[in-house]
């Protein structure tokens, strides 16, 4: 079935019904083509602005020449019955941006785990990371970060105790909230890898916390 309807000389309407499908058709006049046009450039040009108007506020926190002096916290609590497991990490940073939205730095480790009384391992780490801020602006801004460490572990249990030398990575994404222009929170999901050898490999997820003042 076909129907054809003409509203005052300007819309042709045409309706195709078969198998409950519809097929529409619009005729628009010419002044309805161009009013569409300039609203399509319009909604472009505010996206852009708005694109824009981040970025300039990202490179504005985030500029070159701007140093970055900060930290991680890594606190976790394990309960078992048998014995109960804590660590605490602490990972201070200093970093400058060597241009607009990416720092480059250093930064010295410190981690203890315990579990039960006989068990513990102090860990020493040291090197560089990187972070690259990607999206956001104003208050909320994104961030990946990346840092490969040398580590020492020094590990007792028992009466023995033992030294041992490796290396670990850490990245993931992030998210600063910038509690003035130059503070900012920070929260980081990261991959955590650590080897001492073919037979000593460790992997997990961390969820970080730390901040970050902007000199």
């Amino acid at each position: 079935m076909v129907a054809h309807v003409k509203v005052g000389g300007h819309f042709t309407f045409v309706a195709n019904l078969q198998k409950a499908d519809y097929i529409y058709e619009v005729a628009c006049p010419m002044w309805l083509a161009d009013l569409q046009s300039r609203l399509m450039k319009l909604k472009q040009y505010f996206l852009a602005s708005i694109l824009l108007l981040a970025i300039n506020t990202l490179n504005a926190q985030t500029e070159q020449g701007v140093k970055m002096v900060g930290g991680m916290l890594d606190l976790d609590l394990a309960f078992d019955d048998d014995d109960d497991a804590f660590v605490f990490a602490l990972t201070p940073q200093l970093g400058i941006f060597v241009v607009d939205r990416i720092a480059l730095g250093g930064d010295l480790g410190i981690e203890y785990f315990k579990r039960g009384d006989d068990n513990s391992t102090t860990s020493f780490s040291l090197g560089p990371f990187a972070r690259l801020y990607v999206l956001g602006g104003g208050d909320l801004q994104m961030f990946i970060d990346a840092r490969m460490s040398y580590l020492l572990n020094r590990s007792k249990v028992a009466d023995v105790s033992d030294t041992q030398h490796g290396f670990q990575f850490l990245g993931g994404p992030g998210l600063s909230y910038f509690l003035a222009d130059n503070l900012a929170l920070d929260f980081t999901l990261a991959y955590n890898y650590r080897t001492f050898g073919e037979d000593a490999n460790s992997s997990n997820l961390k969820l970080l916390a730390g901040f970050q003042i902007f000199l």
